[in-house]
């Protein structure tokens, strides 16, 4: 049986709803109202890649500029086709006034060469920039050479100064690279389908496409300060396919990221996703290595993925999310799936440290099945400036694509819940998909000191910059709070409520004060703050607290107040406090928790105008003018009761239960309880305190539903089933129960209602307090009794009549019309009788029937015919073949049955109207298939003699047993059978005469038994007595007196003379006839012979003692 748990009501958790008093996780700062928005030509795939960019105007001050990849894009060049291209974008209001990037004299405004090809370069592919005054790097994977006839997709990059000015040449990384076997060399190298500028100033590369789609990485120093024009040679990862670390198809090089992962400035890590490798996906981490000439990225180490297909390492980031000074790696797995609960898409975040990122346990972070959750990752700088780089994830299939932003903090990602969620639907412009497709993050671009998130939405040619609000933090005090309630020591002071009704109150006086790390306050500015006590939840919805405010407004929430105060600037940074905020406190009269303190929560809310989005050609909104309160705006406050429970002020009690039934124990010593016997046992409950008093102390019984509670003998406590739990009784023991309190609690319980299939029944019985249990806890008592069923089902059988004579003629069946042809009447009546003490539920009786006589034959005799289904009366169901029931046709007597005899024991054996319904089933005894016509004599049961009173006496046993007799089974199955409830089943049969007459009518007493056994369901597990389970009904049958006279042996010479006679006679006839010429008339003709045909029943052997006549 389960126990159902109850929650202990310990300090804070009191089984009570606080609402709002658990910190919730609140919308973060980076704002969706006021978004700046750009868009391009539809199908160019404006915003497959973007980023963030920033120069150095000087006095001007940064210059914040949006660059976005759209790699199907068409351009001026001559004779291409949708080469791609990068836009810029300013911050402003204008949807449509992004540029597209010079690329200067790559393309001098002609064609590329006879052997390049820029048609679907996919430039824009990928796209980085270095932040504030850095480089830019636009990818394009796709761009194409020829070389002697042949077509391959190397792909190249272009490098831009923070100016954005091209810097000539391009970066090819697979160019001058062995293409002989086309992609199983770098024929397809498709190199830039990933790009990153490292802080060493080099320019990583990812091609992919390489060694039959192995994939590599490369590596050049591209910055000034690392010998620009010195030393443009590259690092490359194993470009070897025998000595290669990853299988053909691993996509090598698919994303890639870089940061000092072996220590803070020491060595610059270069990292690569390979999302096919290994079928999982896998994560190389690369170092460089120059050896003389040879200049190589050293393999250092490598991550793997977690399941098959989930595409670890599609995506990379990195940045220092515990502001441990080690730069955090973040890898995502956009095709990672969970079914339960469903998600789609996972992040690992692996927190780095002196030992290196390859040993982190990740911490895993999962998106809403199906969303691509993964698919892009981003350092989203400090949002709320708490000192932790936060993380944004894009999930561009999450609906129409949003964006989630998770928390940084001292330990790494501060929860696995997002603290924001930025969703397309929630943007003010219609049409907006695969939000979240590409990020970048960590720039300042509105100015405000806040850093802002730019995501791409390439299926709507749309890109977003999420800008971030400032924070306000709010600083809280709670004065003039009493230290106890109820205290004896201080007078206590009364307060009238509503309804003029004294109650005990106290005040308290809340204090906030105002500030921002990075924002400069202007006018004044509404904050409406909220005191709002515990709430309990007590029956379904209703809610109910021990406290409420003598001012507040609404009487169905009075445990909740509202005020509003104006901050200005000359408050700015300073507390408030006054008197108009102290707030007055009632204590209901109600109260019985007065172990718990009452807990009071402290919250605020900004109350601003909600911001419009700008029309094209606006100025930019003031972001400023929406700040957003801090998450932990909040403050969590209680008071404490007076309690007598020591220095400490915590109630220590030590609750000690036992428990016992008031039953029999076996030899195992467990409970035995027997059904029928007892109707109803005693739980006896005894509850001692040894420790310090215990507050609200109840004690709590589950039993089982068919364990009937009746009630309890102590009234001095309240036991009573818990609302809406009818197998469980709470007893309400003290508040508080003292210290060496002792209780004894007798429970009553009805049994009758227990099945046997219970097989056992189990009580639960446990006590709990408000107050703190000392160590060791004392678990919950678990009483089983095993359940036993005794009954004694016993079976009587009676024959009426006891004694029959046969006597007549040898009669076929042929020739008989009614049920009295067959022979006298012969009736067996069988009583099952449950002695108790338990019912039977299910029972079984199988009674075997002397059909026929035993010949040797497949069928024999009639011994006793059976004339119609059982006569029952009571709780069963019988079923014989009908086949064996007057299978002759005879037609039914209609004259009043007898009255059957008593029994031995002198008890009736009654033969009430039908109520039992008669089920027809075929039995396995097989039935004939034509009339059961008698066959020629070749086997009768051979006699037995016995003395009786100096007399030598023939006699014949035909019964199953002794397999003299051919049965029938007739089983009926009985249902519950109550203590002392009997069931009567009545067989109405006639002996069948002529079997009698022919076989036996030198016999001088044929013994016909049927015999009934019972046999109760072993499903029940009932304990049957054994003894009196079987019963036999005999019949004696003997012939009549005047059938023994006339088988009296008469003398020989009598039989001589009586032939003599005939013989005499017969001659005197014949000569009479010749006298009278009888002999001597004329043959007219003779006519066919006639046969009279016997009938096909017992008839068979009376004709064979007649010889064929015919007619002269």
């Amino acid at each position: 049986m389960d126990r159902i748990t109850i929650i202990p009501r310990k300090p804070l958790f009191l089984a009570i709803i606080l609402f709002s008093l658990q910190i919730r996780v609140q919308a973060f700062n980076l704002d969706s109202r006021i978004p700046v928005i750009k868009r391009a030509d539809r199908g160019a795939y404006f915003g497959y890649s973007v980023a963030e960019h920033q120069t150095d105007e000087g006095a001007l001050g940064p210059k914040s500029q949006i660059l976005v990849g759209a790699p199907r894009a068409n351009t001026s060049q001559p004779g291409t086709t949708r080469p791609g291209t990068i836009y810029v974008c300013p911050v402003s209001t204008r949807l449509t006034d992004c540029q597209q990037i010079d690329l200067g004299n790559f393309t001098r405004n002609q064609a590329p060469p006879e052997d390049e090809d820029a048609n679907d370069g996919w430039l824009g592919v990928s796209l980085k920039s270095r932040g504030v005054g850095g480089q830019v790097v636009a990818c394009a994977h796709r761009y194409k050479k020829q070389d002697q006839g042949a077509i391959w997709g190397l792909g190249m990059c272009h490098l831009f100064t923070p100016e954005l000015s091209y810097e000539d040449p391009p970066y090819e990384a697979c160019a001058g690279q062995k293409t002989t076997r086309g992609h199983e060399d770098f024929g397809f190298c498709q190199a830039g389908i990933s790009s990153e500028l490292a802080e060493d100033g080099t320019l990583t590369v990812g091609t992919p496409g390489a060694l039959n789609w192995r994939g590599g990485i490369f590596s050049i120093a591209v910055s000034r300060q690392e010998g620009f024009g010195l030393d443009k040679r590259w690092f490359s990862s194993e470009m070897n396919e025998y000595r290669s670390f990853v299988n053909k198809v691993s996509y090598l090089g698919m994303s890639v990221t870089s940061g000092y992962f072996l220590g803070a400035g020491k060595h610059m890590v270069y990292i690569a996703g390979a999302p096919r490798s290994n079928l999982t996906g896998e994560v190389f981490l690369f170092r460089k290595q120059v050896d003389g000439k040879n200049r190589t990225l050293e393999l250092l180490g490598q991550l793997g993925g977690e399941q098959v297909a989930s595409q670890y390492g599609y995506s990379l980031a990195s940045g220092d999310l515990n502001n441990d000074g080690y730069p955090d790696l973040i890898v995502g797995a956009p095709f990672f799936f969970q079914n339960e609960p469903p998600k789609g898409g996972a992040v690992y975040v692996y927190l780095n440290s002196e030992e290196g990122v390859q040993y982190a346990e990740p911490k895993k972070l999962l998106g809403p099945a199906e969303s691509k959750f993964g698919f892009a990752v981003a350092n989203a700088g400090d949002l709320n400036l708490d000192g932790y780089s936060d993380l944004a994830v894009g999930a561009p299939y999450d609906g129409a694509g949003a964006v989630y932003i998770f928390q940084g903090s001292a330990t790494g990602i501060a929860t696995t819940e997002p603290s924001q969620v930025l969703r397309a639907t929630d943007l003010p412009v219609a049409g907006v998909r695969t939000l979240g497709y590409s990020l970048s993050g960590g720039i300042d671009m509105d100015g405000n000191g806040y850093p802002d998130l730019l995501s791409g939405a390439y299926e709507s040619d749309t890109v977003v910059l999420f800008r971030a609000r400032p924070v306000i933090n709010v600083i809280t005090e709670v004065n003039e709070l009493p230290k106890y309630l109820n205290d004896p020591n201080v007078p206590q002071r009364f307060c009238t409520d509503a309804s003029g009704k004294n109650l005990t109150c106290f005040t308290f006086r809340p204090c906030f004060r105002i500030a921002s790390q990075n924002w400069n306050f202007g006018g004044e500015m509404r904050i409406e703050y909220r005191i709002e006590a515990e709430t309990f939840q007590k029956s379904g919805r209703v809610q109910y607290s021990r406290v409420k405010f003598q001012n507040a407004v609404d009487p169905q929430n009075a445990n909740i107040v509202t005020r509003q105060v104006v901050v200005t600037a000359n408050s700015w940074n300073r507390a408030l406090c006054g008197e108009d905020m102290r707030q007055t406190v009632l204590l209901q009269d109600s109260v019985r928790d007065v172990l718990n303190p009452i807990w009071f929560k402290l919250t605020y809310e900004l109350l601003l105008d909600k911001p419009r989005f700008p029309r094209e050609g606006e100025p930019l909104p003031r972001i400023n003018d929406y700040p957003l309160l801090d998450q932990n705006a909040s403050r969590i406050f209680d008071v404490k009761f007076y309690k007598d429970c020591g220095a400490n002020d915590v109630c220590e009690s030590n609750l000690r239960l036992n428990a016992t039934l008031s039953l029999p124990v076996d030899a195992d010593k467990r409970y035995v309880l027997s059904l029928g016997e007892n109707n109803q046992i005693f739980l006896n409950l005894t509850l001692r305190n040894e420790h310090e008093a215990a507050y609200q102390t109840c004690m709590f019984v589950q039993h089982p539903a068919t364990l009937e509670y009746i009630g309890a003998d102590n009234k001095q406590y309240a036991c009573s089933h818990v609302k809406d739990i009818p197998t469980l009784i709470r007893c309400d023991i003290g508040n508080p129960f003292p210290r060496g309190g002792e209780v004894h609690i007798s429970m009553r319980f009805n049994t009758t209602n227990l099945q046997p299939l219970d097989n056992q029944v189990s009580v639960s019985i446990w006590a709990n307090t408000t107050s703190t249990p000392m160590e060791p806890i004392q678990p919950p008592l678990n009483l089983t009794a095993v359940i036993v069923v005794r009954a004694d089902i016993e079976v009587r059988g009676a024959s009426d009549p006891l004694e029959i004579f046969y006597s007549g003629l040898v009669t076929g069946a042929s020739a008989m019309k009614k049920e009295e042809d067959i022979g006298l009447s012969v009736n067996h009546t069988y009583e099952i009788r449950n002695r108790g003490p338990a019912k039977v539920s299910s029972s079984r009786v199988t009674i075997r029937w002397p059909l026929e006589v035993e010949n040797g034959q497949k069928h024999g005799k009639y011994l006793l015919y059976l004339l119609e289904q059982p006569i029952l009366d009571g709780p069963v169901v019988c079923s014989v073949d009908p086949r064996y029931i007057n299978p002759v046709g005879l037609k039914r007597s209609t004259r009043l049955l007898p009255r059957p005899r008593d029994d031995q024991d002198g008890e009736p054996l009654r033969t009430q109207a039908l109520r039992s319904k008669i089920v027809v089933n075929p039995t396995t005894v097989a039935p004939p298939q034509t009339p059961l016509s008698r066959v020629k004599r070749e086997k009768i049961v051979q006699h037995e003699e016995k003395v009786v009173e100096n007399k030598k006496i023939k006699y014949v046993r035909l019964d199953c047993d002794r397999g003299t007799a051919k049965c029938v089974d007739i089983v009926c199955q009985i249902r519950e059978l109550n203590k002392d409830q009997p069931v009567v089943i009545r067989l109405r049969a006639r002996l069948w005469n002529s079997t009698f007459m022919e076989d036996y009518r030198d016999i001088n007493s044929i013994e016909i038994k049927s015999r009934a056994e019972v046999v109760v369901d072993t499903t029940y597990q009932v304990e049957d007595a054994k003894g009196n389970n079987v019963a036999f009904v005999q019949t004696v049958a003997k012939p009549d007196v005047s059938i023994i006279s006339q088988t009296t042996e008469v003398a020989w010479w009598w039989i001589l003379l009586a032939v003599l006679g005939g013989l005499l006679l017969l001659a005197l006839l014949i000569y009479l006839l010749y006298c009278c010429g009888f002999f001597k008339r004329k043959t007219v003709g003779s006519e066919p012979s006639r046969r009279q045909t016997p009938n096909d029943y017992n008839d068979e052997y009376e004709t064979k003692r007649m010889s064929p006549q015919s007619d002269e």
